[in-house]
């Protein structure tokens, strides 16, 4: 077998070694070599691998802030519609939708807070091991099987309802641009959700921006008003305000 062995490598040096100290210290050379080759190999991979988490990390980093600067004009919109409503500014089919687009915002703002690494980042060898592994996790983790759930509920257009919110039109074919899933990365993930963020808090932009340009209805006290017309003030059960400056009462 080593005679076969050397004529194959073709070796001057094994060859020279088995003349003078024989088969066994060859056979022993050539395992100390392929050892010293397999080290060699999985220091690179681990090389490789802390290299690429490295990036992974920093581009997860990056996505965070990016969100938090989203959370941030994103409260900025609120802020600026909450004081135009107060100015009788939006009318109540405005209110409905600018109040289900915040709820759509507060649930994805959820799935950032409520992410872990451990939902997502599987890598597979082969085809169909992502989806097998995934499968085998989801299985026994609830929370993981909560998320991925409430993704869905966010992901589709169709059940945007649920929060009071409507996409029509180019933002419903943006929102459906892009998807993720069990073998996306940490910042692939955050990504997603950034630019979910973006298209709401553009869509609140446009609001304001309609909002802002009309004049300013006349108000008065909104509490004393409800009284005064409906007997009561209920602000949990109803949206109270002016519009064309007169008062009216709608049940939330």
């Amino acid at each position: 077998m080593v005679t076969m062995a050397l004529a194959e490598s073709e070796s001057q040096v094994l060859k020279a070694m088995r003349e003078r100290q024989g088969d066994v210290a060859v056979l022993a050379s050539v395992r100390e070599a392929r050892k010293d080759v397999d080290t060699l190999v999985g220091l690179n991979n681990n090389l490789a691998q802390n290299a690429n988490a490295r990036a992974d990390a920093k581009a997860a980093r990056e996505q965070q802030e990016r969100i938090a600067r989203e959370n941030r004009i994103a409260a900025d919109e609120r802020a600026k519609l909450a004081r135009l409503d107060k100015e009788g500014k939006l009318s109540p089919t405005e209110r409905k939708e600018v109040r289900g687009i915040n709820n759509l915002t507060d649930e994805i703002q959820r799935l950032k807070e409520t992410f872990k690494p451990e939902f997502a980042n599987f890598k597979a060898d082969v085809v169909g091991d992502t989806a097998a592994k995934f499968q085998a996790r989801i299985a026994g983790n609830p929370e993981m099987a909560n998320w991925w759930r409430r993704y869905e509920n966010v992901a589709l257009p169709e059940r945007h309802s649920m929060f009071g919110a409507t996409l029509t039109g180019n933002e419903a074919k943006s929102w459906r641009k892009a998807s993720i899933g069990a073998g996306n990365s940490t910042a692939e993930i955050l990504s997603w959700i950034g630019d979910k963020e973006k298209i709401l808090t553009n869509k609140l932009a446009d609001y304001e921006m309609t909002a802002a340009s009309r004049p300013a209805q006349a108000t008065g006290d909104i509490e004393q008003d409800a009284i005064r017309r409906t007997g009561s003030y209920q602000p949990d059960m109803y949206e109270y305000g002016y519009e064309n400056g007169k008062f009216f009462r709608e049940k939330k």
